[in-house]
């Protein structure tokens, strides 16, 4: 559903869930959607919820990354991010994202590991070589 005005798609995503709250999707773009005004407890929230009713989507788990690290908890964020490599290990969006937040965290090896693993699933990946090299002279290496 794309609505230019983001209240606007947060009521009516609102009233799909209403109506269908089984609805990973549904729940997973009112998410976003209420992320996008600022409104993210309510938004985690929605990632929750549809945890409770399908936690085997990767998509709902990176989903929930995203909202902790815009909430700046990225401990919380990193648990989310690693569920979803688990259930689906090519997932590289979640392998990035974990990688920024363990940096947030001062976790550098395991940064540097998420990283690597973007690298060897997509070779040409440009923001995962700059963070990689950013590491490194952090390191001073």
């Amino acid at each position: 559903m794309q609505m230019r005005e983001p209240s606007a798609a947060a009521d009516a995503l609102s009233e799909a869930v209403r109506l269908n709250p089984r609805h990973v999707l549904a729940r997973l773009n009112l998410a976003n959607a209420l992320s996008g005004l600022n409104r993210h407890a309510e938004a985690v929230a929605q990632c929750r919820a549809a945890l409770g009713v399908d936690s085997n989507d990767f998509r709902v788990h990176y989903t929930l990354g995203n909202m902790l690290s815009q909430q700046s908890l990225p401990d919380e964020a990193v648990e989310a991010y690693r569920e979803a490599v688990r259930i689906n290990p090519r997932f590289t969006s979640a392998h990035h994202n974990m990688g920024r937040s363990l940096l947030r965290t001062g976790r550098l090896d395991e940064a540097v590991e998420q990283f690597r693993r973007v690298l060897s699933l997509e070779p040409r990946d440009v923001e995962a070589k700059r963070m990689l090299e950013a590491i490194e002279s952090q390191r001073g290496g």
